[in-house]
């Protein structure tokens, strides 16, 4: 049936099912048969049944899918059919051209000798091409040599008449003799002492992991007992930290002495003096800081400064206890902290007081404590 028949609901569209659920009728036939299916009862009962052999189909063709993948197509070089993969077979007989059975059966002459029969009753056949023949040669088992059996002295021969014609019997194949295969030769083992050969050990022996008294060796001898080996390497041990003991303590002692010994006559101590004063102006918010480190015959100052006015000079002075102005340093002041450092030919003892000058207006002062501040010589 074709998809044009289709124009009313009296005629069944049963063959066109398998192409409508595979889709491969085209737009206007596809309508054309789904209309007629919301329609017909018999067609959808149908339909059901195309649609489960479609889905059969499908797993099968899944399962081709997967037997290709697997061993292949079907043909000359590829192997047989999936039931037949299993079953058993028969070795085929590879068929020969002329040439090959004819060297054969020249071959099968000389072997059997002259043309008698073979042990079976049948004669061999004769040497060339079989041309009468349309199928292929086959393959034939060459007769084994015939020995005719010993025949007895002719007697007196009956009349022809008298008896019935026998067929001799078959003659019986040639007796193979046994021959015993002779027994393998027996090889006897012998022992042989070969020294083993004495390598260097690879990493030195450990103390305790030498091998066991009971085992020979071939320079036993020459030997050391692992005992004795044990109580040297301990002992060997023992020395060295003994030495090394013995020479932490002589280090020890010589450090010590020397930091505790008194110092010798020729040497001078140098004691380092030193002072620190500060003070801050509640007016003006000036704060002065002043360290001072005595060497020998001079004092170096080192003065931290805050809160001065920017861009403004300033002087800072030194007072000793005699009433002496010593000008140190000068500079003009900037917002921040500022540092400076000067010297005095002076000690810290003849010092009393810092004060840093604005003009003739003293800004900020900072006096020595008294026990720095006393005069190194009363009077001076």
């Amino acid at each position: 049936m074709r998809a044009e028949d289709v124009s009313g609901t009296d005629a069944h569209v049963a063959d066109l099912l398998a192409l409508y659920h595979l889709d491969a009728l085209d737009q206007r036939s596809g309508e054309q048969v789904g209309r007629h299916l919301q329609s017909c009862q018999q067609c959808r009962a149908a339909a059901t049944e195309v649609c489960e052999a479609l889905a059969a189909l499908a797993l099968l063709n899944d399962d081709r899918e997967h037997l290709l993948n697997r061993y292949g197509a079907l043909g000359t070089a590829a192997p047989p059919a999936f039931p037949a993969r299993f079953a058993p077979q028969e070795p085929a007989v590879q068929p020969r051209n002329e040439a090959q059975e004819t060297e054969r059966r020249r071959f099968r002459l000389r072997r059997g000798g002259t043309g008698a029969e073979s042990a079976t009753g049948e004669a061999p056949a004769a040497a060339g091409p079989d041309l009468g023949r349309g199928e292929p040669p086959q393959q034939r088992v060459a007769p084994a040599p015939f020995t005719p059996p010993p025949v007895a002295p002719p007697g007196a021969a009956p009349p022809p008449g008298a008896l019935p014609r026998v067929a001799p019997p078959p003659a019986a194949p040639p007796s193979v003799a046994l021959v015993e295969k002779p027994s393998p030769i027996q090889e006897q083992t012998t022992t042989t002492d070969v020294p083993s050969p004495t390598r260097a050990a690879r990493h030195p022996a450990q103390p305790g992991f030498d091998r066991a008294p009971g085992i020979a060796h071939p320079d036993d001898g020459q030997r050391v007992s692992p005992r004795k080996r044990f109580l040297s390497r301990r002992a060997v041990t023992f020395a060295g930290l003994g030495a090394l003991l013995a020479l932490t303590l002589t280090v020890a002692g010589v450090s010590v002495r020397a930091l505790l010994a008194p110092p010798a006559s020729g040497v001078q101590t140098v004691t380092v003096r030193t002072a620190v004063a500060s003070a801050t102006d509640r007016d003006s918010g000036a704060n002065l800081s002043v360290f001072l480190t005595e060497e020998r015959d001079k004092v170096t100052v080192r003065v931290t400064l805050s809160g001065l006015a920017e861009g403004v000079g300033y002087r800072l002075y030194g007072y000793t206890f005699d009433g002496r102005q010593r000008p140190l340093v000068n500079w003009t002041g900037r917002a921040g902290v500022q540092e400076l450092d000067g010297e005095l030919p002076v000690g810290i003892a003849d010092l009393s007081h810092f004060a840093v000058t604005r003009g003739t207006r003293i800004v900020v002062t900072a006096y020595l404590p008294r026990d720095t501040g006393a005069p190194a010589a009363p009077g001076r």
